[in-house]
């Protein structure tokens, strides 16, 4: 009976602890492409005896003969004192994860905690950080205080559902900017807040003062204008919805109806084109930071883009691309094309040809990968492995060699 000479395991976990020389000692050549492999002593040994290629992300090692439970989340998670957690159970979050003040008998139950994104976790939990491995970064809030939303915007309601002598912590920012927000009662409850930055009408600026530290950025909006408190585009219709003078906290980008502002604030990052520039320069208007887009058609958000000669005779003044997953050059674009025409910015990858990837470099930022992508490239092994007849491939959310 035919039996295959080389092995490709494609898996999200490859919990290795229990192989077996012998299960693999026949094949050729074995590639392994996991984001975690699980190892004991015993399996490290093994695995450095074996033909084998190994491409993951991060390996973890546990004792021989220890019961392991894995658990998977893509998204957010919480651990709290409710939260149910059988002995030896591995977590890895794909995401933010929150850890409660109380939540310290469930932590127990976890052998490894790993965390790709945002770790949320009192102070007095930070002892617990040994157990964790955090891709991301790690926020230690007052254990005493009570987690609200990073961005918290204080509404109206607020002061009736408040504790008396209640502690609020917001990771990045709150806000106030409801007219209505009867702060006087969170003072009476003697309520306190804990956030990076406070944003608030000067209206309520001194009640605020009571309710916040002296270690808070302090933001007041004037009197006279209008608070926007997210990213926006500055165009007609945001102009007719708030009026003319607008005080953006955040990142905004002008559009076409702009040019009847007649006051402008942006905390972050203001986004313009060239001709954009020369207008607001007599205007007033102030920024965190000024961002000159490149002139031309603009492409964003998508998952593919391919880009040929057809698109480019339609877009004269070029083509500005950001935030693009995959964008396909046409192998007939001349390095000359590229350079006066495209303009790249925060895509993950650009597929080009030998010859066009000097210039694609040189109009790009913050470009994760230019060129042949290495899967894609026939002379890969991978590819060629994967071709190769006499190849057993296993795909798998999770594998146990």
């Amino acid at each position: 009976m035919f039996e295959p000479k080389n092995l490709l395991i494609n898996c999200d976990i490859c919990d290795a602890r229990s192989i077996k020389e012998e299960d693999y000692a026949a094949y050729e050549k074995i590639i392994l492409n996991t984001d975690y492999l699980i190892v004991n002593e015993t399996s490290k040994s093994i695995l450095n005896r074996l033909p084998i290629t190994i491409n993951h992300d991060q390996t973890i090692e546990l004792p021989d003969g220890e019961d392991v439970r894995l658990v998977t989340v893509n998204g957010s998670s919480t651990i709290e004192k409710s939260t149910h957690v059988l002995p030896h159970t591995i977590l890895i979050v794909n995401g933010a994860l929150t850890i409660a003040p109380d939540a310290g008998e469930a932590l127990q139950n976890y052998d490894r905690i790993v965390v790709n994104g945002v770790v949320r976790c009192p102070d007095s939990l930070d002892g617990l950080i040994s157990i964790m491995t955090v891709n991301g970064s790690v926020d230690a809030y007052p254990a005493d205080h009570t987690l609200l939303k990073s961005n918290f915007v204080l509404d109206a309601y607020f002061p009736l559902r408040a504790k008396r002598d209640g502690k609020y912590y917001a990771r990045r920012s709150v806000v106030v900017k409801d007219p209505a927000v009867d702060l006087d009662a969170l003072i009476e409850k003697n309520v306190s807040f804990r956030t990076g930055t406070l944003v608030t009408l000067a209206e309520k600026a001194a009640a605020c003062a009571a309710l916040f530290d002296e270690q808070v950025e302090f933001i007041v909006v004037p009197e006279d204008m209008t608070l926007i408190d997210d990213d926006c585009t500055v165009d007609a219709a945001l102009l007719k919805k708030h009026g003319k003078r607008l005080f953006v906290f955040g990142d905004a980008k002008l559009d076409d109806g702009f040019e009847t502002l007649e006051k402008l604030h942006v905390t972050d990052t203001l986004s313009v084109t060239e001709a954009q520039r020369d207008a607001i320069a007599s205007m007033d208007v102030a920024y965190g930071a000024l961002k000159v887009l490149p002139k031309g058609r603009q492409i964003a958000g998508q998952l593919k883009v391919r880009i040929d000669d057809a698109l480019l005779s339609a877009s004269p003044d070029g083509i500005f691309v950001q935030g693009v997953a995959k964008v396909v050059l046409d192998e007939g674009l001349s390095p000359e094309t590229i350079l006066e025409k495209l303009h790249f910015s925060g895509c993950a990858h650009i597929d080009c040809t030998d010859a066009q990837e000097s210039a694609v470099a040189t109009v790009s930022e913050n470009v994760a990968h230019i060129g042949k992508h290495d899967e894609d490239d026939e002379n890969n092994p991978l590819q060629m492995l994967k071709k190769a007849l006499g190849t057993k491939i296993i795909n798998a959310d999770r594998h146990l060699m």
